[in-house]
């Protein structure tokens, strides 16, 4: 069993985020711009889901989509209009959700259009979102099976609702299980103290000593 925070490996995450240019948004701001020749057009996220890079064109007809701008699609067929990027945090699909950065266009002064900064989601094995990032600091987090979350809030990514809230001083996470040690409330959270266990299949929570 291994603490939650380092489900993925921090070596191999800071290497992918190296490799595909997301370090910059991983920490706040717009991607870095790559070479149009280094732009991978389609990227794999497993479970017949790929994200495809599409064109933006100017005035002068050429393609300036050069920060892997993509839609989603699955098996072959496009999934929606919506703008996604691979992230740092992006390995592809595991346990039916994967992470994905969204973008909405946005007008600047001059009034041309473009894209805001993103914001992390999660995406479901249907392709919707189910759970986004609610500022710039708390980013969402795959705890596994239908289990996430976001700073101290833990929600079940089938219904969009709230597990608990739960002010961890440490976590256990197993293959099956969730083990949490809620000593302080420093988020207002109206749970009892003590040491929780939350399902990750099922999300069901279950307190396992009489602390109150």
């Amino acid at each position: 069993m291994k603490n939650d925070h380092n489900s993925i490996d921090p070596l191999q995450m800071f290497y992918q985020m190296m490799s595909d240019g997301s370090v910059e948004r991983f920490f706040g701001g717009m991607p870095r711009t790559e070479p149009k020749e280094n732009v991978v057009k389609h990227q794999s996220l497993g479970n017949g889901f790929e994200l495809r890079r599409f064109e933006i064109l100017d005035e002068d007809g050429d393609d300036i989509n050069d920060q892997r701008f993509s839609h989603l699609y699955k098996d072959g067929v496009k999934v929606s209009d919506v703008v996604y990027r691979k992230g740092g945090m992006c390995m592809g699909f595991r346990d039916g959700y994967c992470y994905l950065i969204k973008y909405d266009k946005v007008e600047n002064n001059e009034g041309r259009l473009g894209y805001d900064f993103g914001v992390h989601v999660i995406i479901n094995s249907e392709g919707n979102i189910c759970l986004s990032e609610n500022n710039s600091l708390d980013h969402p987090h795959h705890c596994g099976g239908n289990l996430a979350k976001i700073g101290s809030t833990y929600y079940d990514l089938t219904t969009g609702q709230i597990v608990a809230v739960c002010d961890t001083s440490s976590t256990i996470d197993g293959k099956d299980y969730l083990f949490l040690n809620h000593r302080y409330a420093w988020d207002g959270s109206k749970l009892p103290l003590g040491v929780y266990q939350i399902n990750k299949t099922t999300c069901e929570i279950i307190k396992l000593d009489e602390t109150k």
